[in-house]
Order: C-alpha cells, then structure tokens, then sequence
C-alpha cells in the first residue's frame, strides 16, 4: 500500500485555513516537549514502532476519530511512514509529514503589520517550524530584510508582490540558533548587507557596519540602530519611526534574550550584566507605546495571520526579569539558562564566516538547524 506525503507548506497552508486534519506526532515525549507542531497531539511509540513493535501505536491510535485527516509526523519522514501504513489499515485517512520535523523547521508564513504610514510595507515572516523571525519593511519602492533565516527566494517574492527592491538587509546580530541567509540574500539581490560594527570583533567577513545612534531611510521610514550587548557583543536593535522595534535576541515578547551564547557558561555573568545595562538604559527609555517585534518566538506559533508582538508598556508589567534589581537579574539570569540550542557551536561557526556548509559532511542544513531555538532565558 502507497503511503501518501504531505510537504510542509502543504500541511501549513490546510492547517490556516482550519481543515480537519489532526496532527499526531510519534516522537518519544521528551522531544515532543521539547519542539512540536502547534495543536498536535503525541502518541509516543518511535521507538517501539522502530523495534517493528507495533501493538502499542494500534492501541493508541484507535481512540482518534475516523471523521479526520490524520497526519503522522517523526523526526525526518521514515517511522511516520509506517505509523501512517498502519492508520491506514484500521480504515483511518492517515499521511505522513515528508522530512518530518527536521524538514518542518522550514516551514513559514507571513504575518502583515502595521505601522502609522500606512503607505509603508512591514511583514513578520514566522519560521513557524523553528520560531524564528525575520522583516520586511518597504517604502518608497525599496525594502530593508532583517534577520533573514528562510529561503532567500521568498523574500525576493515578497519583495516583488510588495512593488518593492531590496536595498538593505540588516542583521541584529551573529546567530546560533540558525544559519544566517543574509549574505546568499544580498548576493541574488545585490542589496547591501548591514551589522553591527562590533561584528567585526567576531567575523573577517565582508559587511558595511552600522554605528550605535547611525540612521537609515526608506523614504519617510527612518530606521535607528541602538546598541544592546548583552545576548552578544554586538546585539543591535533597530527602531522603526519611533514606534516599532526590530529587538533581535535583546527583548521577546514572553523573554529576553540568553547572555551565554557566544561566550559559553564562563561569560554568563558578564553578558547578563551587559543585558542588564542595555535593557534599562536604551530600551526601558523607550515609551510604553513602542511596539517589539523579536527575533524568535518560543512556543509553538498559532496559525493564524497575526504578528507575534506586544507593546513595551505590556512587556513592563509581564516580564518578571525587567522589574528585577542588578543583582538579582544577574543571579536569575544565569541560573534560568535551558539548554543550549542544537549544533550552535557549528551553527556560529557559519554565521561567523570560520567554517563553511561544506564543513558539515553528511549533515544537511536542515538537520543542522532541527530542534527548538532556545534563545531566551526560561
């Protein structure tokens, strides 16, 4: 019997437009925990199911309705096959998610938002399969990308939808979590690509630097960078006319960034204390009314259409951490640090121009980059 695939944008798009599909995910519940699909429900037998020890996936599965598409979902799109052979003989519709999780971290959508020009274009493009963030911002018939981490071909299609040419793509800082598409981006566009001036302490790679305070234009839009080390040396934000701020890895909308990334376990301390300093005296100056839009989001992304942000005011009163003395945010700080992302060693190593992706051997990016992002503080 034929086990039919469903790829990831696909799965994506039906889920938006709120089909009846359920989403079952056979990974061990340890790494369901940790990264799953918004909504999916665990039926954890990868293990027994790769011991061709069926029985306990058949006793689980018969408590789904029949009524709904199910789809199996594992680590890469092999033991999901089986799950979804299976469900099929029990008289379920039942197909597996091709390349399963590892391929599903790719997967993306748009969220349009808004800013006070209503000529200006801004999107939030959700990595919803990682959590990771990036922006387009247009005006004037030219766009700024920030934090590039999908294809680079989506943003050139975004781009052209929008009447838009990307002239800038910025970066907020030096990622781990992700493999930076900013310098493939600017190559098939030819825009230039724009970091922090501190980046150059970590990378020999070419890049035009932006000085803490300098400003960029799109027309009527004017994008401030603001210096904020602290998750790096060189984290960088970027404010928006005044009213929206492109934060990075500085300032989530559930978190702040980890301060141990770049330095490892032994400059926590320090890093938290820079975070501490940039936090309260170049972004808690800010108005209540600023608007953050981050780099990553942690949990999992509803699917729907709006963007993952929240005003600063908001933030306030929500972030335990920002209330917090020195003292005591430092000492919470190091001691709530999760786990560090998957492969980020090699991950910087890329974004930081010390190795190559031919570097990884028999690793694909998308193996590379699987697993949640891990970047805030818990």
């Amino acid at each position: 019997m034929t086990v039919p695939e469903i790829d990831r944008q696909t799965l994506l798009r039906r889920l938006h437009a709120g089909e009846a599909i359920e989403v079952v995910d056979i990974r061990e519940t340890n790494e369901y925990n940790g990264w799953h699909i918004a909504g999916a429900s665990n039926v954890p037998t990868y293990i027994a199911l790769n011991r061709q020890h069926h029985q306990p996936f058949l006793e689980q599965i018969t408590s789904y309705p029949k009524d709904r598409e199910l789809v199996m979902v594992c680590r890469r799109g092999n033991t999901s096959k089986l799950a979804a052979l299976l469900a099929q003989k029990l008289g379920y519709q039942a197909l597996s998610l091709q390349g399963g999780m590892a391929d599903w971290s790719n997967a993306w959508t748009v969220a349009p938002a808004t800013l006070q020009n209503a000529a200006a274009t801004f999107l939030q493009i959700r990595r919803d399969g990682k959590g990771c963030l990036s922006y387009l911002l247009g005006a004037a018939n030219e766009a700024a990308v920030f934090d590039p981490n999908i294809e680079e071909n989506a943003y050139l299609e975004l781009a052209e939808k929008a009447g838009l040419k990307i002239r800038w793509i910025f970066e907020t800082h030096i990622h781990a979590d992700h493999l930076s598409r900013a310098r493939g981006l600017a190559q098939k566009t030819g825009a230039t690509l724009i970091m922090p001036a501190t980046s150059s302490l970590r990378t020999s790679l070419p890049f035009q630097p932006i000085q803490d305070g300098e400003t960029f234009r799109l027309g009527a839009i004017e994008m401030r960078a603001i210096a904020t080390p602290g998750h790096t040396t060189e984290s960088t934000c970027y404010l928006v006319n005044g009213e929206a701020l492109i934060s990075g890895d500085t300032l989530f909308v559930e978190s702040i960034g980890r301060p141990d990334l770049e330095k490892g376990d032994a400059g926590a301390v320090k890093g938290a204390e820079l975070l501490f300093d940039s936090l309260h005296q170049r972004l808690l100056t800010l108005p209540d009314a600023v608007q953050i839009f981050p780099a990553h989001y942690s949990g999992a992304i509803k699917f729907n259409a709006e963007p993952l942000t929240a005003q600063l005011g908001e933030l306030r009163g929500k972030i335990a951490l920002l209330k917090a003395e020195k003292e005591a945010f430092v000492k919470t700080v190091v001691a709530s640090l999760p786990a560090k992302p998957p492969n980020h060693e090699m991950i910087i190593s890329i974004n930081e121009g010390k190795a190559t992706i031919d570097d990884l051997g028999f690793m694909s990016p998308a193996d590379l980059e699987a697993g949640p992002n891990r970047c805030a503080v818990q």
